[in-house]
């Protein structure tokens, strides 16, 4: 996918981002000897934005986006199915970074929700909502491991939720001798 994108500093604390991008995909597998072809259409766009703000140490970020992305799928068997989806999301995050020599951690705590707009026609809206946190510890010029967990849940009544957690970790190249 390809297309043009724009960051726009409107405050000290705000910042817009816009993207589109459009793109085609093509795949091809041999199945029981036949070559099987699939190609997809996608285009996607986004207008975020977000929030910064500090206060004694502690760091407040809010993001609002609207998404929509629609993508066309042509093969395997299938007659040129479509997904259109248009999507509201929004969510804040706090963390707080505290220095110990030459080693930081920082714990976090977030909530996110989203809408999907393109669902019943926002008769009856079904949103996703995850509150989650974690720690991240860094020593910069080494190394940096990040562990989060965080629970999601539907507003639809048939959504029993689910629990999950990651740790990642990050080391420079440099480090590693590249």
């Amino acid at each position: 996918m390809a297309g043009p994108y724009l960051a726009y500093r409107l405050t000290p604390h705000l910042q817009l981002d816009a993207n589109a991008a459009w793109g085609l995909g093509q795949d091809s597998a041999i199945t029981d000897g036949e070559n099987v072809a699939y190609t997809t259409e996608r285009a996607l766009s986004e207008a975020k934005i977000t929030g910064n703000w500090g206060w004694r140490g502690w760091q407040l970020s809010q993001t609002g986006a609207i998404t929509y992305l629609n993508e066309t799928s042509n093969g395997l068997g299938e007659a040129d199915p479509s997904v259109d989806i248009a999507r509201f999301s929004v969510g804040p995050e706090v963390k707080r970074r505290f220095e110990t020599g030459d080693t930081s951690i920082e714990p976090f705590a977030f909530f996110k929700s989203r809408i999907d707009l393109s669902d019943a026609g926002l008769a009856d809206p079904n949103a996703l909502n995850t509150v989650g946190g974690g720690v991240t510890l860094a020593k910069p010029d080494n190394y940096s491991v990040r562990a989060t967990a965080d629970y999601s849940e539907s507003t639809d009544s048939t959504d029993p939720g689910t629990a999950q957690g990651k740790v990642s970790v990050t080391v420079p190249t440099s480090v590693l001798g590249f």
